[in-house]
């Protein structure tokens, strides 16, 4: 018998759950105790009597039914393949093989999965920048009507919306632009599963006309990793096609763990979760007023609304930016120093998720760290840098040659980084969170996507997707199927 060398997944997570790190980070229930925990007892698969999740006539029908009337849907699906099966249902249903496309740029790279699967040719919509920040703001519902007039040809948009960052665009005046030019309206809303339930929070996009919107529960709400929820409204949307998707991308051996446990949720947030989530704004608006006496570091606020396209924000989002390109350091220094896990770094701002499950002792540890760290970077004095964070999402990007999907069929070859301007890139490149792809298959590469290349690397930062581990080379379209060059 071989002997064990690797660490047990389990012990791993006891010890992590035992220790004194905190999580400003997915899941929402923040390691809280959940509704039941007596997973391996109920662990089992569709017997008789628990219904049949990809033809519900009982119990999970009368959940799912239930939840759609909770959120004001006409219909919902419980998903247990996280977000990414319900994107993948969603773009499929509304759409047919070698369709067009219209995406927001800023989109999470299961929408370009979507579109390779499908060989859509993607059509881009650009958020607009803050430029003092580097964060990426909304989309403007002019910029969407000005795509769909120069290409009728487009079958569906698809936007995320709330952002990573919090920042959500103007969703309903997005929806009258779609439905005037006869095409539905997919809002990935994985960031606002909250929203719903929050009175005086921003609207959902399920309030502002969108066609189908898909929700993670697990990243601000109580439930568990992987469990999220799809909501359907009548009108722009065949439901028979969405359903046919979801049972393509979905597994045929459901956890009924996670069945039951998003049921828990969704019920929770009927009974319990309005009345928590005012008081968790309340003391989010609290903490970033008290963020507001320092030198350095500076936390997102609500002055932001209004500006490059932002119509709302979710301040329960702490998006904490620094000078001089500190954020992969800060990341660091409040991971190190103090024990304090945050969701993601870019090189000018960290993004902490908090959720109604967060306890105030967690809340005011952060605070304090944050407030020692800016005392130390006051005596470094760490000047103002260039944000180039936001030229991953440049208005000027590069023009999309051929779909995805047709870059996969074509002659590759590698070139070095440098000498790859001006070819057209044969593999998707993006940081990871939050996922967004800045160069994909079948886009011309421009100046622009090499620098920001270059300044992940020389950061430390990890790109994702190419095929080269060292970050040097790029594989590109050496030859277009069927053409001799």
């Amino acid at each position: 018998m071989a002997t064990m060398k690797n660490k047990m997944i389990y012990e791993e997570l006891k010890s992590y759950a035992n220790s004194d790190w905190y999580p400003f980070h997915m899941p929402g229930h923040k390691r809280q105790k959940y509704p039941f925990d007596e997973s391996y007892s109920i662990d089992i698969t569709e017997i008789d009597g628990f219904d049949d999740y990809h033809h519900p006539e009982g119990i999970i029908r009368d959940a799912m039914c239930h939840a759609a009337e909770i959120y004001g849907a006409d219909a919902s699906y419980f998903l247990v393949n996280g977000s990414t099966g319900g994107i993948l249902s969603a773009v499929s249903a509304v759409t047919e093989m070698g369709d067009s496309i219209l995406m927001a740029r800023n989109c999470h790279k299961s929408v370009y999965n979507a579109v390779f699967l499908r060989n859509l040719m993607p059509y881009y919509v650009y958020p607009q920048m803050t430029q003092e920040l580097g964060i990426v703001g909304g989309i403007l519902s002019a910029d969407v009507d000005k795509a769909l007039s120069v290409q009728p040809d487009i079958r569906a948009v698809v936007i995320v919306s709330p952002t990573y960052e919090g920042i959500l665009s103007d969703v309903d005046g997005i929806a009258q632009v779609c439905h005037r030019h006869g095409v539905p309206l997919i809002v990935d809303e994985a960031h606002g599963a909250h929203l719903p339930f929050w009175k005086e929070g921003p609207k959902s996009a399920l309030e502002c006309r969108a066609d189908c919107v898909i929700q993670s529960l697990h990243k601000t709400l109580p439930s568990l990793t992987q469990t999220a929820i799809i909501h359907w409204k009548k009108g722009w949307m065949k439901r028979e096609r969405l359903e046919q998707y979801l049972h393509i991308y979905q597994s045929s051996s459901p956890s009924y763990v996670f069945l039951a446990g998003m049921q828990a949720c969704v019920e929770k947030m009927d009974r319990e979760g309005r009345n928590q989530l005012t008081l968790h704004g309340e003391r989010m608006k609290q903490f970033i007023h008290r963020c507001s006496v320092f030198s350095v570091i500076r936390v997102l606020n609500s002055s932001i609304i209004g500006k490059a396209g932002v119509h709302d924000w979710d301040w329960t989002r702490l998006v904490i930016m620094t000078k001089g390109h500190q954020g992969e350091r800060l990341y660091q220094m409040l991971r190190d120093g103090y024990h304090l896990q945050m969701e993601m770094a870019t090189p000018d701002y960290v993004v902490a998720i908090t959720s109604m499950a967060d306890t105030e002792e967690g809340l005011e540890r952060l605070f304090r760290a944050l407030a020692e760290i800016d005392r130390i970077w006051c005596r470094e004095e760490i000047l103002d840098g260039d944000i180039i964070y936001r030229s991953s999402m440049d208005r000027r990007g590069g023009r999309q040659v051929i779909s995805p999907y047709e870059a996969s069929l074509c002659e590759k070859k590698k070139l070095d980084w440098n000498e790859a301007k001006g070819t057209i890139s044969a593999e998707t490149a993006y940081i990871y969170p939050p996922g967004i792809p800045f160069l994909m298959p079948g886009e011309e590469i421009l100046q622009e996507h090499l620098d920001v290349l270059n300044f992940y690397k020389e950061m430390g930062i990890q790109i994702k997707g190419i095929s080269d581990p060292s970050m040097k080379q790029l594989q590109v379209i050496e030859r277009l199927k069927g053409k001799n060059g």
